[in-house]
């Protein structure tokens, strides 16, 4: 990570920040947040999308993306 929000998040967190990513399992989770729960292509879609756009956020200084799952402009 080179991007200046990147060298922050590393110094904020000391050096100790994970970020952990999945397309989830189980439906009682999405449940929980209100969320439908999807297929698991779907799952994967919206996952894949969602690191696509993290990359982005973390090395550019705008983000422009559109998907299946997201639109942003940043």
């Amino acid at each position: 990570m080179s991007s200046p929000e990147s060298r922050s998040l590393d110094l904020l967190s000391e050096g100790r920040f994970e970020l952990g990513l999945g397309a989830g399992v189980s439906s009682s989770e999405f449940e929980h947040m209100g969320i439908p729960f999807a297929s698991a292509s779907a799952r994967v879609g919206h996952l894949e999308e969602a690191i696509q756009v993290i990359k982005q956020l973390f090395t550019e200084e705008t983000v422009n993306f559109s998907g299946k799952y997201y639109t942003i402009q940043r």
